[in-house]
């Protein structure tokens, strides 16, 4: 009998102590399943945050470097900007157009001057009267983007802008920039990113990224996020569970208080990170069936012999998860749990990757002259060692020129053996860009000898290349200048829509133009005449002389080109409805030569040319009446100046101050000093003492009123009194 009770506790407690542990694994195994996925989540959360602030401390970087333009502060300290000033704001529109190319989030880069009413983006230069069409395409509405501009301070600011169609908003990082006694506000510089463009491989079926204002307010995000916001604002809490059409999501939120003052936001699907475990419940069924017949034949067996125990060997039928996963074992299980640690890893690779990919930003910002900081070569040259930057891509062949053998294999095949046959045993760096391959080459810095490599690489390839080269540079701060001339020779093709011929060619001996100024000023402004004239014939042949000398020259760079276009397209724009301002600036944008040329053509056939001379009298008519209707009223307020009159108008002070000029020779500040002093000889000669007659007159103290007279009348309010 002890013998049977020995067998008997020896078999219950096989078959009982392991289901116990297993009933209690399963239970943790839950738990801790629930707390990796949050701490996965907190960590994901985490790094996306810091990517999307590191993307608006990069963007303050930018407008550091921008407000410490030179030529910029000389712009926007100018209240009328002629004809050579505008000219010069092409170099500004290529800062700009480098800002925007940072990362994909940047859609726009603005830079407006408050005294000329001037506003530039990074896609063109607009007039005060027509700024607004820098926004179009954006659907934001210009004065809340310039509200946010001219809302800026010394340092970088961020504020919150929304589309009118009600979608994702941008995100407008600003800053004022003054002289060098911060006295004077000369420009307002700002890029608008869109947030959605960011981080774009967490949105997927089963996560998404989304993004707060401190109110509670979407700012962007998905569908999914727009639909359970009002469940994440009711539960006041950092972390939780919300429902969505019948389905789980995970939450979890950052606690703000950054540069932004957003709240990042991470939505995980439940079931995803479950599913595995839905396949355990059979398992624990079967686990218990095998327990209860092992209990059994516990009990039969230890009655008799302890031997037939050896041959009972457990079996588990083959059992189907509703998600289609079968399992016999729970060996099998645990390679489910495998699979869900890779997944783990998958996204932590994919992280890491974000991280090279700000490496490779570094470089490109480098070279791109958005910054000082030459670590990003210093790994690969060191000072004083001679290097050259080169571009190589594909030529078009002869029997199909739409093809360059820009697929994914050719273009790998060509990186690989670029990178061996340039770069074997020596130090140096390879990265892509589209369908070319951008080399920087130490040592190697004769001609001959980079021809020979190409042609090698040609042999081996079997394509044709093209091969644009830098100068021999021997400091590392001389890269940056060496890319811009790569860059505008391949801007240059593309414009002209001139293939190159295979070869190696030097980029700065092909942008080595003569004098191009010619009679381009002289031309636009016969234009301007023509255009107010309302003469049909002129207006047209003109054109035709601007586009055959000034334009269709293929001896000028292309930055003259678009700037001279913007030029003539800012002429017509008066002339046109408003239907067709969006084509203008298209074709101000165009991508080659013949686009531009042909929208030039059909601007100016859909332009309404009448003649403005009856049209601006009026205007100028009602304009002065405004203006000294305006001064009457209010020349006893001591505050009133020509700033004050213009916004008391509505109009911007530049526009207001030369438009008036032109229709009355006389300036804003004089009519207004006039009509002070008729008061002040009119209070004189009633017998108001000095005093009185200042503050009357809206002068405010008697020194201000004894140096008008001084300036206006040649003598002082008391030598006035004793004439009369």
């Amino acid at each position: 009998m002890k013998l049977y009770r020995r067998f008997l506790a020896s078999y219950l407690c096989v078959c009982l102590l392991p289901l116990a542990f297993s009933l209690v694994m399963v239970a943790n195994m839950r738990q801790g399943i629930e707390e990796s996925v949050r701490k996965e989540q907190d960590t994901t959360l985490s790094a996306a945050q810091n990517d999307l602030e590191s993307c608006l401390v990069e963007a303050s970087n930018s407008l550091e470097v921008l407000s410490g333009n030179d030529q910029l502060e000389n712009l926007g300290l100018t209240y009328f900007l002629g004809s050579r000033d505008v000219y010069n704001m092409s170099s500004i529109l290529q800062m700009l157009e480098a800002v925007a190319q940072q990362r994909p989030s940047y859609i726009r880069c603005f830079a407006y001057l408050p005294r000329s009413g001037y506003l530039m983006t990074n896609e063109s230069t607009y007039h005060p009267d027509q700024a607004q069409l820098s926004t179009w395409d954006l659907d934001v509405d210009y004065a809340q983007l310039l509200e946010g501009l001219e809302d800026s301070g010394l340092n970088a600011s961020v504020h919150t802008l929304y589309p009118e169609d009600g979608g994702s908003g941008y995100l407008l990082v600003s800053k004022s920039c003054y002289d060098s006694r911060y006295r004077t506000l000369y420009a307002s510089l700002g890029i608008l990113i869109e947030l959605d463009k960011e981080d774009s491989f967490l949105n997927t079926d089963t996560s998404q990224m989304f993004v707060l204002e401190e109110d509670g307010r979407l700012f962007s995000g998905g569908e999914v996020a727009q639909e359970v916001l009002p469940q994440i604002v009711q539960a006041q809490s950092s972390r939780g569970e919300v429902r969505q059409d019948g389905e789980t999501w995970l939450y979890s939120l950052s606690s703000g208080g950054n540069f932004s003052n957003l709240r990042y936001g991470f939505l995980t699907l439940r079931s995803e990170y479950y599913s595995s475990l839905l396949p355990l419940l059979w398992q624990v069924g079967m686990l218990l069936f095998a327990v209860v017949v092992g209990v059994v034949l516990a009990v039969f067996l230890s009655r008799r012999t302890w031997t037939p125990m050896r041959q009972i060997i457990p079996v588990v039928e083959k059992t189907k998860g509703k998600q289609g996963e079968e399992y016999r074992s729970l060996a099998e299980f645990s390679q489910a749990l495998t699979a869900f640690a890779q997944e783990q890893e998958q996204l932590l690779e994919k992280l890491s990757q974000s991280e090279e990919r700000g490496n490779d930003l570094d470089l490109w910002r480098y070279l791109l002259g958005f910054t000082k900081d030459a670590s990003c070569l210093s790994r690969y040259l060191e000072e004083s060692q001679p290097y050259r930057l080169l571009a190589l891509f594909p030529a078009q062949t002869e029997t199909d020129p739409s093809e360059s053998g820009g697929d994914t294999a050719a273009s790998s095949k060509l990186y690989k053996i670029l990178e061996r046959v340039f770069l074997d045993n020596e130090n140096g760096l390879c990265q892509t860009m589209g369908n070319m391959v951008v080399l920087l080459v130490q040592n190697l810095v004769e001609l001959e000898d980079i021809r020979e490599k190409v042609e090698q690489v040609q042999q081996e390839t079997g394509q044709m290349l093209v091969c644009y080269v830098s100068d021999v540079c021997l400091r590392l701060s001389e890269a940056p200048e060496a890319w811009n001339w790569i860059n505008r020779a391949c801007n240059q093709d593309a414009f002209w829509q001139h293939p190159r011929d295979a070869g190696v060619w030097v980029a700065r001996e092909l942008l080595e133009y003569p004098g191009y100024a010619g009679d381009f000023l002289a031309h636009r402004k016969q234009l301007f005449s023509a255009l107010a004239a309302g003469k049909q014939d002129k207006v047209q042949k003109q054109l035709d002389v601007m586009l055959r000398e000034d334009i269709l020259n293929p001896e000028l760079p292309v930055e003259v080109i678009r700037h001279r276009c913007d030029s003539v397209v800012e002429a017509l724009l008066p002339y046109l409805q408003e239907s067709d301002h969006k084509e203008a600036m298209k074709t101000v944008g165009a991508s080659t030569l013949r686009e531009m040329e042909q929208g030039l053509k059909t601007l100016f056939q859909k332009a309404r040319l009448e003649s403005q001379t009856e049209k601006a009298e009026e205007e100028g008519s009602q304009l002065v009446a405004q203006v000294r209707a305006c001064i009457q009223e209010n020349y006893q307020d001591p505050l009133l100046n020509v700033s004050l009159i213009a916004n008391k108008l509505g109009r911007n002070l530049s526009t207001l101050s030369h438009q008036y000029k032109d229709l009355t020779g006389r300036g804003l500040l004089e009519d207004l000093h006039s009509v002070r002093l008729e008061a002040a000889k009119r209070l004189l000669k009633e017998g108001k003492t000095v005093r009185e007659t200042a503050e009357l007159s809206g002068y405010g103290d008697s020194r201000a009123l004894i140096r008008a007279f001084k300036r206006y009348e040649g003598s002082t309010p008391g030598q006035f009194v004793d004439k009369k």
